[in-house]
């Protein structure tokens, strides 16, 4: 960041083309640590909606300051609002190392989650799907008539014999 404000500041291109390239690396290995560690240990499941808030950050996180930058511009100039957003980040980066949040490991990661399965008693673990007996009966039972008893297969011209 402090390259891109010195390129502004001074207005040499070389430099902020340089920076840039730099930052825009550096924020795209950071987005791509940051979601590998949102994924970890989730199902596919839980994917679609993680990368959803992920997209949702990321994209308002881009969108609102670039406004705010474009209201600033009727009062400010470029350089007055690159160096505001530069403060800005120096904040948050202090902020962020000065007083990092412990990460939640274990059953108390996400409250909102199911609870594990009983293991002590197998029974209460199956007692809670739903029964699905009449899906677990012979092929031949559920491909006959229930009026007349007759095979349905050869009517469909696949298991004649």
């Amino acid at each position: 960041m402090t390259g891109i404000i010195t390129a502004i500041a001074t207005g040499t291109l070389v430099l902020f083309v340089a920076a840039t390239i730099i930052a825009g690396a550096a924020q795209g290995i950071a987005i791509s640590a940051a979601t590998r560690g949102l994924l970890h240990g989730s199902t596919s499941t839980d994917r679609a909606p993680t990368f959803s808030v992920i997209y949702l950050i990321s994209y308002s996180g881009a969108t609102i300051p670039a406004l705010i930058a474009g209201q600033l511009t009727n009062t400010f100039s470029l350089p007055q609002i690159a160096l505001g957003y530069g403060a800005l980040a120096l904040v948050a980066t202090v902020y962020t190392v000065a007083w990092p949040q412990p990460i939640q490991r274990g059953p108390d990661r996400f409250p909102t989650a199911k609870p594990a399965p009983n293991t002590s008693n197998p029974a209460a673990e199956l007692s809670d799907r739903p029964n699905h007996a009449h899906l677990r009966r012979a092929p031949e039972a559920r491909a006959t008539s229930p009026k007349s008893g007759r095979s349905l297969l050869g009517q469909t011209g696949r298991h004649m014999k």
